[in-house]
């Protein structure tokens, strides 16, 4: 990230509605984006959940200045100047960032997005709902919408916040080339944790999107095993009320110990396993629903516990990228639910060592890996179009 108060304007502008698919058909690239970060507050620094001293050069992106003594948190979400040059480098490496995790009102929710919106950008944005904190959950996690005192709670707030979203931002025509769109006109809102919503939301979603449009991609899945996930929970049901579902990453701990924290080729085929084994699920539970693959090269944050992290070289995270395109390729020229979107985790938690964002260690090595295999790689084949 280079800090400066120009966006560059050498974009390719897309249609006013918001296309489905880049001017030339390739898949396109989102990567969640943390929107909190504080330079006066821990809590909400780049230096948050880690055990590292923010100073350590893995945490600190390109241009921050450091501090040795390890005072320094790193940058505030809201300059101006870091919103900017953080523009700049999405258009730089081909990615449309996802704006995590809004609630009405909280310092990411519309509190951000005034902000965000008020410059001026060609960039398009997806905004990832997060509903932890913002509806009621049973004592399992689960996320219930039917005819329950928590269901019947969670129906009418989930129902607000979409009709705010959509009134304030996604219908607002200051906001038209703002937030990126599916066929149809349809904004994207990613919805966090869609693994754990259950009973009542595939009707809920049917009443939403008979009046409003709106494209609901489940984020949280598991992006190894579909199988894991209980029918008597109520996913194999509510699944069918998402436009698409997608995983946060790819770390699977089983893997990672398996391949000594590795994204050799034996892992990524086994990654690529379990995003079939999730195409040929949603076919048979929820003929529609789309899979979008989701990406990570790393994953090194304290939580994982005693679980291995992963840490990709520079040679792995190029042959993952292509892997993933290679894959896209034949899934979408055989017309699968296989979408050619790819949700990668992250721009830039640093905390979790997940980050594209260009760092004074590893530059901008991972950023490159993506751009160079998907903004400019070879065009999506020709055959299937919405």
């Amino acid at each position: 990230m280079k800090l400066c108060v120009c966006v560059a304007v050498s974009f390719a502008v897309w249609l006013a509605a918001g296309p489905a698919f880049a001017a030339d058909d390739r898949a396109v690239v989102f990567a969640h984006m943390v929107n909190w970060h504080s330079n006066t507050s821990k809590e909400n620094s780049i230096a948050e959940h880690t055990t590292e001293t923010p100073c350590r050069t893995s945490l600190n992106p390109v241009g921050i200045p450091c501090d040795p003594g390890g005072a320094s948190l790193g940058y505030d979400s809201f300059d101006p100047a870091i919103i900017e040059a953080q523009n700049e480098d999405f258009l730089t490496y081909g990615i449309t960032p996802l704006v995590s995790w809004w609630g009405q009102n909280a310092r990411a929710g519309d509190a951000y997005l005034e902000q965000y919106l008020a410059l001026p950008s060609p960039v398009q944005i997806g905004v990832l709902y997060e509903a932890t904190g913002l509806l009621v959950q049973e004592s399992d996690g689960r996320f219930l919408f039917d005819a329950s005192l928590n269901g019947i709670e969670n129906r009418a707030r989930f129902v607000r916040d979409i009709d705010h979203l959509q009134s304030t931002y996604f219908a607002n025509p200051e906001y038209t080339n703002r937030f990126f769109h599916m066929p149809g006109e349809r904004p994207v809102l990613f919805v966090w944790v869609g693994a754990l919503f259950g009973r009542g939301f595939e009707t809920l979603s049917a009443d939403l999107h008979a009046r409003i449009p709106i494209y609901f991609v489940g984020s949280g899945v598991s992006p190894y095993l579909p199988g894991s996930l209980a029918v008597d929970r109520g996913f194999a049901q509510a699944v069918r009320g998402f436009d698409a579902v997608s995983a946060y990453g790819n770390y699977v701990p089983e893997l990672a110990r398996k391949y000594n924290g590795h994204l050799s080729l034996p892992h990524v085929a086994e990654l690529l396993g379990g995003f079939s084994r999730w195409s040929k699920w949603l076919a048979e539970q929820a003929p529609g629903v789309k899979f979008w693959p989701p990406m990570m090269f790393s994953f090194k944050s304290k939580d994982i516990g005693a679980n291995v992290p992963l840490t990709a070289t520079e040679a792995e995270a190029r042959d993952f990228s292509l892997a993933v395109r290679t894959y896209i390729e034949g899934a979408y020229a055989r017309c699968t639910n296989v979408d050619p979107y790819v949700m990668f985790a992250s721009w830039n938690e640093h905390y979790e060592g997940s980050s594209l964002e260009p760092t004074t260690e590893y530059r901008d090595t991972f950023a490159k890996a993506l751009v160079d295999t998907f903004k400019n790689g070879p065009p999506l084949p020709a055959g299937c179009r919405p």
